[in-house]
């Protein structure tokens, strides 16, 4: 399976419509020759017909630019910001972790989105397999200690809470 194939895969599989995605880390290069990589996430949910709303966070006003030259990011499905704290966010039902490749860093970006998840939310963990992969290092062993159940699908880990 291609990269940017797992959202669809997951929002099929795991989330009932519309689902409410919390990004972290967006779209940062809008070429082409970037479309398995640099958070096209951000494009891929956006363009879902099951996703409801995209709240993407991003520290890098940069990646606004990037977003602005396609006009399905540039909707009320799509909410912008800097960080979750600016945000009143309601149930998030997918949780997206794309920022930077650092094992603390995932960690502490998935602890500020914690209190906001559905009781059913998946966690979606971006490079957390990959040889240059340091996302899943901390994040995988604390989700599964809090009752979550890792699924591999390469580079990527899905985390869903085992019933």
């Amino acid at each position: 399976m291609q990269k940017h194939e797992v959202f669809g895969y997951v929002l099929d599989r795991c989330c009932d419509p519309p689902v409410t995605v919390l990004e972290i880390g967006r779209m940062r290069d809008a070429r082409p020759q970037y479309k398995t990589g640099d958070g096209w996430s951000t494009l891929e949910f956006a363009r879902s017909s099951k996703v409801g709303v995209l709240y993407s966070i991003d520290n890098d006003p940069k990646t606004l630019a990037v977003c602005s030259e396609f006009p399905e990011l540039c909707t009320g499905k799509v909410v912008f910001s800097g960080g979750v704290e600016t945000l009143s966010l309601p149930q998030i039902d997918l949780l997206y972790l794309d920022a930077e490749n650092d094992a603390e860093a995932t960690v502490w970006h998935y602890e500020t989105a914690r209190e906001y998840l559905s009781a059913d939310a998946v966690i979606l963990i971006d490079d957390a397999h990959s040889p240059e992969g340091k996302k899943g290092d901390l994040i995988i062993p604390l989700l599964e200690k809090e009752g979550y159940k890792i699924e591999t699908i390469w580079p990527m880990a899905l985390a869903r809470r085992v019933a």
